[in-house]
């Protein structure tokens, strides 16, 4: 998973790893030259040890004198101020708390045997980790990304690394990481991995934080935050003074390029199957924090909504999901684009969105005043399904719009040959922003993150008139993010993420929407009889019978669920006609509705 963030400058990752075994063999002999060249090397890196501690796995961890740690090997270290008791200024990071019992933390932490006070374990070297590193290949993250972005801090599986400019390494093997605690051991080997199907998954919890004060990078640990060290700022160039742009999570795999008939497995090494998390390699939890140190959700901030009480048993069952179980994690579904749907979309009409009275166009609407005071944050329905008869290039269905002058975004339901290429009743989205706009996924501009919602897929059930027993609904809304501004399409009763019109797309709905209409549309081209809308039949206030848009509700501002005051409207009453019924009964129990629809123009 890759995030870009330009404009609001993430400075925080959180990662829970799941770990998992490979082994490494190899033998490499060298000439004498060599030989002394590593001596040389070893006795550089390998500080005096105040004391030295053995790890069950072989290692061997020198106790280090704080000030004679690697780190202060970097030139641009040689006049520091730091200090063993340094800690670091940081924001308040969510907590998070563990999937697993298992301990994982712990078996990296050397617990009562830990290092003397003043002094921090560093990783003895020996002659055997020189001559691997010598064929090592570049870090991974330098090559994925433009070159431009020369300072990374990164934490692959199985360690920390960092670069900065043309100087980088894993761990402690250059200067430039400076430990301050005395009792976690950087790259030790972990007692426990996960084992595939097991329930109980070996986890750990780590953050990268800059510090709010002198703008150095800490490394945290486990689900106290327990400080391990920092890369300090001064080694850094666009890092130093700067915050990041950049976040990644997930997994990274190496092979060298005269063996691509064995690549190397990641993970699990099973590709992710989403039945349980026992089965997969995650990255979990996954946070960042922006430039004042604030969470920054990547899921929306959004209101509570008011749930909406469908009208029928069944509403939900009618459903627009992928029927395989949906897209791989990381992916979402688009719907491919044919050489017939571009010959079909060439004939489309102006969207009728656009103007309130476009030709040829007729809604059947229940809106909200226009006035640009009015600042709106989101809006809600539950419309009955229908399956109107079209043809041609006419098309009918309902929909939700939210509007702020030129800047629009609607969603609901349309049957549309022109635009899908049958007469199913289909799930629809809509923008225009400025002079850019279109449905669904046809123009860049929707940021879809459900996996198994499928935008544009046709419902798998519609109401049929009269028949209470068969009378569908979906639940839509559009709601504005309380954080970041973007606009969220939720939908179902649990109001599902689909996915959002990110806010800087927009001019005028960068801020509140000042208009909603809630009904339906219908369209014919010129001297073709206007087509049927919802049930195809004017509107009787029974049950089954009529096209509906139940439970209409506003949000405010703030988020907050509003009642609002409604007009009804309809371009042309002789062809379709609409009711605006408000809230009544004890305490509001049938919640406003609007009634639409008509036979359209006989013929």
């Amino acid at each position: 998973m890759l995030i870009h963030q330009r404009n609001v400058l993430p400075s925080l990752l959180v990662l829970y790893f799941l770990f998992n075994y490979d082994e490494v063999q190899g033998e490499i002999k060298l000439s004498e030259l060599e030989e002394l060249a590593l001596e040389k090397q070893l006795k550089l890196l390998n500080k005096p040890a105040v004391k030295t501690i053995k790890t069950k796995w072989g290692d061997t961890y020198d106790c280090v004198d704080y000030y004679k740690q690697p780190a202060f090997d970097h030139p641009l270290l040689k006049n520091h101020n730091f200090h063993p008791k340094m800690k670091p200024t940081l924001p308040t990071i969510k907590h998070i708390s563990k999937n697993s019992t298992v301990d994982i933390f712990s078996k990296i932490s050397l617990e009562k045997n830990s290092c003397p006070s003043g002094t921090v374990p560093i990783k003895k070297v020996t002659r055997d980790d020189l001559i691997r590193q010598k064929d090592m290949p570049s870090p991974e993250d330098f090559a994925y990304e433009a070159q431009s972005e020369t300072n990374k801090v990164v934490e692959p599986t199985g360690g920390y690394n960092y670069k900065a400019g043309n100087t980088h390494c894993f761990n402690t093997l250059c200067p430039g990481f400076l430990l301050v605690n005395n009792n976690i051991l950087l790259d030790n080997a972990f007692d426990n991995v996960s084992r595939r199907g097991n329930e109980q998954q070996p986890e750990i919890i780590v953050y990268i934080v800059r510090d709010l004060a002198d703008e150095h990078w800490w490394l945290l640990l486990g689900e106290k935050h327990v400080v391990v060290g920092f890369w300090p700022n001064w080694i850094f160039t666009a890092l130093a003074n700067n915050f990041a742009t950049n976040v990644e999570w997930g997994g990274v795999a190496y092979t060298p390029s005269d063996d691509f008939e064995h690549y190397a497995p990641m993970g699990s090494g099973i590709i992710p199957i989403r039945i349980t998390p026992a089965h997969d390699a995650y990255c979990r939890a996954l946070m960042v924090l922006n430039d004042k140190g604030e969470t920054l959700n990547m899921k929306p901030t959004l209101s509570r909504i008011r749930q909406i009480s469908g009208t029928s048993k069944s509403k939900e069952a009618s459903t627009i999901w992928l029927n395989d179980g949906g897209c791989p994690f990381g992916s979402v579904p688009i719907k491919r684009i044919t050489k017939d749907d571009l010959i079909r979309q060439k004939h489309m009409p102006p969207p009728e969105d656009l103007a309130f009275h476009t030709q040829f166009s007729e809604v059947a609407i229940v809106s909200t005043r226009t006035d640009l005071d009015y600042k709106f944050g989101g809006a809600g329905m539950s419309a009955t399904l229908w399956n109107p008869y079209v043809k041609g290039q006419q098309h009918s269905g309902c929909r939700l719009k939210v509007q702020k002058l030129s800047d629009i975004i609607q969603i609901g339901w349309r049957v549309d040959p022109t635009l899908y290429g049958d007469t199913l009743t289909r799930m629809f989205i809509h923008f225009q922003a400025g002079n850019i706009g279109c449905f669904n996924t046809l123009c860049p501009g929707f940021v879809l993150v459900d996996t198994e919602i499928g935008v544009g897929a046709p419902f798998s059930n519609v109401s049929q008139r009269g028949d209470i027993h068969n009378l569908w609904e979906y639940s839509m809304y559009l709601d504005r993010d309380l954080v970041n501004g973007n606009w969220w399409v939720l939908v179902q009763e649990t109001h599902r993420e689909v996915g959002f019109w990110p806010q800087n797309i927009f001019t005028e709905l960068a801020g509140f929407a000042t208009h909603i209409e809630w009904g339906g549309v219908a369209y014919s081209p010129p001297d073709v009889p206007e087509p049927p809308m919802g049930s195809s039949f004017f509107p009787t206030n029974m049950k089954g019978y009529d096209g509906s848009c139940n439970g209409i509700i506003a949000l405010n501002y703030k988020g907050e669920t509003i009642e609002v005051n409604t007009i009804p409207h309809t371009d042309n009453p002789d062809f379709y006609r609409v009711y605006d019924i408000p809230p009544r009964g004890t305490n509001k129990k049938y919640k406003h509705t609007a009634l639409y629809g008509g036979p359209g123009e006989r013929t």
